[in-house]
């Protein structure tokens, strides 16, 4: 399984959405518009309904910290 960031995951939905336009693309999945503009700018995270979409999913990884040298 490979992670995305939040910006990789942006562009993921970036490409969805493509030439269609924000509008359209929130239309046709009936999710608000508002909800797309701010997940691409990142002002705020992706909602459930936009990831499902774009065939994201929102997973919480953690990993250990480097060890001090």
């Amino acid at each position: 399984m490979k992670l995305l960031t939040q910006e990789q995951a942006a562009e993921v939905i970036r490409r969805a959405v493509g030439k269609t336009g924000q509008h359209e693309f929130a239309r046709e999945h009936g999710i608000s518009q508002a909800i797309v503009s701010t997940s691409l700018t990142g002002a705020r995270l992706p909602s459930p309904a936009l990831l499902n979409v774009v065939g994201l999913e929102k997973v919480i990884a953690y990993r250990r910290k480097a060890e001090p040298r």
